[in-house]
């Protein structure tokens, strides 16, 4: 018959290991604190005379990719490189475009494992 110290030995290790891979949950932040143009997650945005612009008045110019990495540690304890600043990706893509904002932002955060 196995001791409850070697029946909990085993478990510990297991949830260790889950928590160092970054398996047991992780959080992400995302930051867009330079960012010289109005972002929004719905499709109207604030002029620069704070004027609310629908939807209906605006006109597309391109579309808005940025992507990275983050681990998270022990249930995002630790993060090496978080928060996720999308400031110089917004910068450079909408200059390129000629644009004037940013509308229907969405963010998608995937854990990228197989745990």
């Amino acid at each position: 018959m196995r001791t409850p110290l070697a029946l909990f030995v085993p478990a510990l290790a297991a949830l260790a290991a889950a928590g160092l891979s970054g398996c047991a949950g992780a959080r992400v932040t995302v930051s867009a604190d330079r960012a010289r143009y109005p972002i929004s997650f719905s499709g109207s945005v604030r002029d620069a005379n704070g004027e609310l612009r629908l939807r209906s008045s605006l006109v597309k110019v391109g579309d808005l990719s940025a992507d990275g990495t983050r681990l998270g540690f022990l249930y995002s304890g630790l993060t090496p490189g978080s928060p996720y600043d999308i400031s110089d990706a917004v910068n450079t893509q909408v200059a390129a475009a000629h644009g004037e904002a940013v509308v229907y932002l969405t963010v998608t955060v995937s854990d990228g494992s197989t745990c």
